[in-house]
């Protein structure tokens, strides 16, 4: 899966299926490893902003907060944070959220992007389509999920678990290595 704004670029794969498409190897500890890469453009000045410099060194840049902070809003950003509702299920959540007519209009707005994509959709007022945006956005419903199960939103862990785990496990192959 590719997602790409302005200012950055982000690429999720199967790490497992790349080692064994790429390399020819079927390396075990590989599988079930979502592979997550941020690419940040240099015109957005993400890191310059994030950092408040105007000239960030290598140092500031490689601190573990300003990876995760980068990995926590993009994901947010791309709408993985939201549980993503099937489909078939939309009718029923708009109609136990909604009046009649409200509901049938978002189911439609819902139908209408599955067929006909985001371009005829804004065909609509801006504001009508960002207040329609952002309350099937609450109830899961946005972006359109394709398949026919519930998924529940992606969770960071907290930075200090992620952090401590890694020094756990360091010490643990430390300890192997010796």
């Amino acid at each position: 899966m590719e997602w790409w704004n302005a200012n950055r670029r982000v690429r999720a794969y199967d790490k497992y299926k790349e080692i064994l498409e790429v390399e020819k190897k079927d390396f075990l500890p590989a599988r079930g490893i979502l592979r997550v890469e941020v690419q940040l453009r240099k015109k957005s000045q993400y890191l310059q902003r994030r950092l408040r410099t105007k000239t960030p060194t290598l140092e500031e840049v490689l601190q573990p907060g300003v990876g995760y902070a980068c990995l926590a809003e993009t994901l947010n950003k791309m709408c993985l944070d939201l549980r993503f509702v099937p489909q078939d299920q939309a009718r029923i959540i708009l109609d136990e959220q909604f009046s009649f007519r409200k509901a049938t209009r978002l189911l439609g707005v819902l139908r209408r992007l599955q067929s006909e994509g985001m371009k005829r959709l804004r065909l609509s007022g801006r504001s009508t389509y960002y207040a329609d945006r952002r309350e099937l956005k609450s109830l899961g419903l946005w972006p359109p999920s394709a398949s026919s199960l519930e998924l529940p939103g992606l969770e960071m862990p907290a930075l200090n678990d992620l952090l401590s785990r890694q020094l756990t496990e360091g010490n643990v192959l430390h300890a192997i290595q010796s």
